[in-house]
């Protein structure tokens, strides 16, 4: 399994891929502003929330399809193809919410979503 994802700056002239605004914002704002602990809390929560909404995905496809794992990756994987935006953005919305829940004090994604990378 790969899970891509298109950190470049907003600004990029050719932008594609396109960008994957919620990894990029959790990622890659407010890094002028953010504690070295800060950032590695910020980013274990990403990657533990990434983990958990796929494993949510992948229990839906293997119910779905009789427990026929390599299926529900090579349907997976074909769901998260960069020419499926809606897709994509969905699994990044719900990978942002459970990473909302996760963090903890010095952990708000929220005001990395707008802060214009300052």
């Amino acid at each position: 399994m790969v899970l891509y994802m298109n950190l470049r700056p907003v600004d990029d002239q050719k932008n594609f891929p396109p960008r994957d605004e919620v990894p990029a914002c959790i990622l890659t704002k407010g890094l002028l502003i953010t504690t070295a602990v800060d950032y590695e809390i910020r980013c274990c929560a990403f990657f533990t929330a990434i983990f958990r909404t796929l494993l949510e995905d992948l229990l839906q496809l293997l119910e779905r399809d009789k427990n026929n794992f390599d299926w529900a990756i090579h349907l997976w994987n074909t769901s998260m193809h960069v020419d499926l935006p809606k897709t994509r953005n969905k699994f990044f919305e719900r990978v942002r919410l459970e990473c909302e829940n996760l963090c903890t004090r010095g952990c708000d994604t929220e005001k990395y979503a707008d802060d214009g990378g300052n």
